[in-house]
């Protein structure tokens, strides 16, 4: 039996390999995500107020911007967070991948906390497989924040949330 294809065969795994790896260097991948969420731009803002505080929130509002979310982040105060809105209510799922840190899912629908995800691990390192997060009920909203802001403020489901887009 030739060896050729055997040969053929793994040159290509290489070369595939190869490429995926390079891919980040090659699209000049930019690990270095700024830390301070009004500096970046291409984001609404709005503040959101729950249990007496108010937080200063991105809106993302392209789809590349939805897919980065707050990866890649190193830190995140307790004024700070990311909120998702959408038109129609739904289980919409959340994942922590690219995420270097843990985070609470606040859930809201129709101004009110439907339910609420403390402490959300950021993977580990390598991990290939991230849990999915939902909410128990549909929502519009999900608001994401420092992990620990969901029992230091207190909150719990039937709260009011105000939203005021900026």
């Amino acid at each position: 039996m030739s060896k050729k294809p055997i040969l053929w065969a793994v040159g290509l795994v290489l070369v595939i390999g190869a490429i995926v790896t390079m891919k980040p260097l090659i699209h000049g991948w930019d690990r270095s995500v700024p830390t301070n969420l009004n500096a970046v731009s291409g984001y609404d803002q709005a503040t959101v107020t729950l249990s007496g505080t108010k937080i200063n929130v991105q809106i993302p509002t392209t789809v590349a911007l939805q897919e980065q979310g707050l990866a890649g982040r190193t830190t995140l105060s307790d004024k700070q967070g990311m909120l998702w809105l959408y038109s129609q209510p739904d289980r919409y799922t959340f994942w922590m991948k690219g995420m270097l840190i843990p985070l609470d899912f606040v859930w809201i629908e129709q101004g009110h906390i439907v339910d609420l995800t403390p402490n959300v691990p950021p993977p580990a390192k390598g991990q290939l497989y991230f849990p999915i997060y939902r909410p128990v009920s549909p929502v519009t909203a999900i608001l994401e924040v420092r992990s620990g802001f969901i029992g230091d403020h207190g909150l719990s489901t039937g709260q009011a949330v105000s939203i005021d887009k900026k």
